[in-house]
């Protein structure tokens, strides 16, 4: 192979006759042909390195007819012979993108990588005045890579018919032919500057800039710029392995563009155009695609350059608008992995701009498709899960008004497909209810906690514990549904993380959003409880409501008391106490309440939840026993209340139980007589200070 390699290349190099010249690239043709079907590798890369090195595309200001000849055969082998290049396919679409840019250049174009410096120059701008201009921004955006919005260029795909077809991404060399481009730089030139190394564009001398020469007048002529590109729009050809290494390849060229000084969006235009047209391929090649693409839009999605990483957004939102037009089959969740980089870009970006864009164009995917979509639901609700954890109030916002769209207006939608996505969107609405900027966000939260137990106590989710196959109506199951809840874990999926966020926020330092929790979690209980069964209510108490009183039956609140921090004291208004005041206001007001309400719960569904008087007697009685007088007072109001209300209810059994436990505590919590004689004859009759009075 070594001798033929040099058998092509001298002549190549040497001779300017066409026959010649024709005769040595028709060598290279074949000799990569044969070397890439044997999978010989190290001999294919070398024909098709020198190939390359012989369209002078790093230099062309010396481009000759027979460099035009040797793009034209790259371009030939892309297309003939693509199924069998495998990792070869980075050279050959390094070429492509470089020349492009050539092209570009030659024709006085603004190339992509001034566009976006001049757009780097107005989001400068930008970034002094945020808040509505930064809406502003993000809607732009969507608007300015939108299919059709600039003029066809050369840049541009064509059909199987050879006519234009419009495609889901703008085009960097068709974006520039625009004539928002050619004003927004009128008085530019653009053959001043280029990277001087690498056929896509990308600088290895440290960001040093050179002259970039057009080819002498009519040698781009010679070619015709659809006949390189065409190998693009012709990918579905390719077959499912060829379709792998062709992408994989063209990720990491676009790379390359991207991370040099002076990005170019060539490549990653082209990957849209790719993903739009490989789209229809069965799932499993396109799922192994899109693992591939994901990837790539994640790292380009958190680019340091704005303009760059708006792009990619909007491109990823385009595809994702396309394929949300399909069916999804039964069983898969393709869609949930279609929107799996919204999500990680959501949580890695550190680009308030980006973060923005990312909620509207998943916003605008969701009431543009909401019919079609069924897995995604579940990356959606992560997506605003996160966003209600932003440090932007605008972004929190932004994101509680899609929620709050689709649960008032679309919430059928939501579990039509799949109904464990209920859970997640109870999950995104407990993390609305726990964010700081706006407390009716939190408190709107929590009534839509109220609605989506409304929703799952009617049955409206479906069907929990019918099987599949049973083809009943949905009168017919909400009918049969109305059995009971019981402790299976498909009972406890659906309702416990509701209750148990619900429960968390009792603990809230707002007190607004304590007492709203606190009525919404016991409202929820009296009106469903109903349908819960022993076994479900036992898993309540111990799970949900008896574990808001732990802190208090902990033994370190001992030594909180004996700090003085439960003594009453006038509240602070001058920042100091807040802890103190915090826990005091817990205590006398939440505590209290709450307390009431569990013994209500308890003599209204006494029949259901008698098995656990157990716990909560001793509930009652730990608040008794503690050493603090008003918190032992609340333990008294509650349990006195427990007896005159439940009293009638209980059995000989039962009621043996309470009053072995009064006696007990009577024994506990009296003074120990004793000890206070012995401190008396300690400090003497004079009165003085001794030791302190314990308390058992």
């Amino acid at each position: 192979w070594a001798p033929m390699l040099a058998t092509f290349s001298l002549p190549m190099e040497d001779s300017d006759d066409p026959s010649t010249v024709a005769l040595c690239l028709n060598g290279f043709r074949f000799a990569i042909r044969v070397t890439s079907v044997l999978c010989l590798e190290t001999q294919r890369d070398a024909f098709v390195t020198s190939l390359s090195k012989f369209t002078l595309l790093h230099a062309p200001g010396n481009m000759q007819p027979k460099n035009v000849d040797a793009i034209k055969v790259l371009a030939l082998i892309g297309k003939e012979d693509g199924n069998h290049l495998n990792d070869a396919w980075v050279h050959i679409l390094k070429c492509v993108s470089r020349f492009d840019l050539v092209n570009q250049v030659a024709a006085g174009e603004m190339t992509s990588d001034l566009l976006l410096a001049h757009s780097n120059l107005d989001t400068s701008n930008m970034n002094r005045e945020r808040g509505n201009s930064l809406r502003r921004h993000a809607q732009k955006a969507i608007s300015k890579f939108r299919p059709g919005s600039h003029d066809k260029g050369p840049g541009r795909p064509i059909n199987r018919k050879g006519s234009r077809e419009e495609i889901p991404a703008s085009n960097a060399s068709s974006a520039s032919s625009s004539p928002g481009s050619k004003s927004a730089a009128d008085d530019y030139d653009f053959r001043q500057e280029y990277d001087s190394q690498g056929a896509t564009g990308s600088s290895s001398n440290g960001g040093h800039k050179m002259e970039l020469l057009p080819p002498p007048p009519g040698v781009l002529e010679l070619i015709d710029p659809m006949e390189v590109n065409r190998m693009y729009f012709v990918s579905d050809q390719l077959n499912s392995d060829a379709i792998l290494h062709f992408i994989r390849a063209l990720c990491e060229v676009s790379i390359e563009e991207l991370r040099s000084n002076s990005p170019r969006l060539f490549s990653l235009t082209k990957i849209v155009e790719i993903a739009h047209f490989n789209m229809n391929r069965i799932r499993l090649v396109w799922s192994r695609i899109w693992a591939q693409l994901s990837e790539f839009f994640v790292i380009v999605g958190c680019h340091h350059h704005l303009q760059v990483a708006i792009h990619a957004v909007d491109s990823l939102r385009q595809l994702a608008m396309k394929f949300l037009e399909r069916d999804e089959l039964a069983n898969y969740t393709f869609q949930n992995d279609f929107m799996k980089p919204f999500v990680v870009m959501m949580r890695q970006s550190g680009s308030v701009e980006i973060r923005e864009l990312i909620i509207r164009c998943v916003s605008q995917m969701i009431l543009a498709r909401v019919s079609n979509v069924k897995s995604g639901w579940k990356s959606m609700f992560m997506v605003f899960t996160q966003a209600a954890a932003d440090e932007q109030r605008s972004i929190v916002a932004l994101s509680f008004e899609t929620i709050e769209k689709i649960v008032r207006e679309h919430f059928a939608h939501i579990t039509e497909t799949e109904t464990s996505t209920f859970t997640d969107c109870v999950n995104c609405l407990i993390a609305f209810t726990n964010s700081n900027f706006n407390m009716d966000i939190s408190l709107n939260a929590i009534a839509f906690l109220r609605f989506c137990a409304l929703k799952l106590a009617e049955g409206a989710i479906g069907n929990l514990q019918l099987p599949e196959s049973n083809q009943k109506g949905r009168a017919e199951a909400q009918k049969a549904r109305a059995s009971s809840f019981t402790d299976t874990d498909v009972d406890m999926y659906f309702w416990f993380p509701l209750l148990a966020g619900l429960s968390e926020l009792t603990f809230d330092s707002r007190p607004a959003i304590r007492r709203s929790a606190l009525e919404v979690l016991f409202d929820i209980l009296k009106d469903h409880g109903s349908l819960f069964s022993d076994s479900f209510w036992a898993r309540v108490f111990d799970s949900i409501l008896l574990p808001i009183f732990d802190h208090v039956r902990a033994d370190r609140m001992e030594s909180i008391a004996d700090d003085s921090a439960f003594e009453l004291e006038p509240p602070a208004t001058d920042g100091e106490g807040g802890h103190r005041d915090d826990i005091d206001a817990w205590l006398y007001e939440t505590c209290t309440h709450c307390l009431q309400h569990l013994v209500n719960l308890f003599v209204q569904f006494y029949k259901q939840v008698h098995p656990v008087y157990p716990r909560v007697l001793d509930l009652l009685t730990g608040f008794i026993r503690r050493p603090h007088e008003r918190l032992a007072a609340v333990g008294v109001a509650a349990l006195e209340r427990l007896l005159v209300d439940a009293g009638p209810l209980f059995s000989s059994e039962i009621w043996d139980a309470v009053l072995a436990s009064l006696s007990g505590l009577m024994v506990d919590i009296q003074p120990d007589i004793r000890q206070l004689v012995a401190d008396q004859q300690v400090t003497g009759p004079s009165g003085e200070p001794g030791g302190s009075a314990g308390a058992g």
